[in-house]
C-alpha cells in the first residue's frame, strides 16, 4: 500500500469515528432534553450527562486527529516540491 493510500485510509477512519460520536452526542443531548421531566435530579441524568460529555471528548479527539493528519499531508506534499 503507498504512504498516501494508507494515510486517506485513516483519514477515512478518523471521519467515521467523528460522525459516529457526534451522533452519539446529539442522541444524549436529545434524550437529556427530552426526557428532562423524567430524568430530572435523577443518577441516571447524571450518568447521561457523564456519557455525553465522554462523547464530546472523543469527537474532539477524533477531529484533532483529522486536523493532524491534514497538517502531516500538507508538510509531506511540501517537502516533495
Amino acid at each position: 500500500m503507498k504512504p498516501e493510500q494508507f494515510n486517506e485510509l485513516w483519514m477515512i477512519r478518523f471521519r467515521k469515528i467523528a460522525d459516529g460520536e457526534k451522533e452519539a452526542l446529539l442522541f444524549y443531548k436529545g434524550l437529556l432534553q427530552t426526557y428532562d421531566f423524567l430524568l430530572g435530579g435523577t443518577r441516571a441524568q447524571s450518568i447521561l450527562n457523564e456519557i455525553k460529555k465522554d462523547e464530546a471528548k472523543h469527537f474532539r479527539i477524533a477531529n484533532e486527529m483529522i486536523t493532524l493528519l491534514k497538517r502531516k499531508n500538507i508538510r509531506k506534499k511540501r517537502k516533495h516540491k
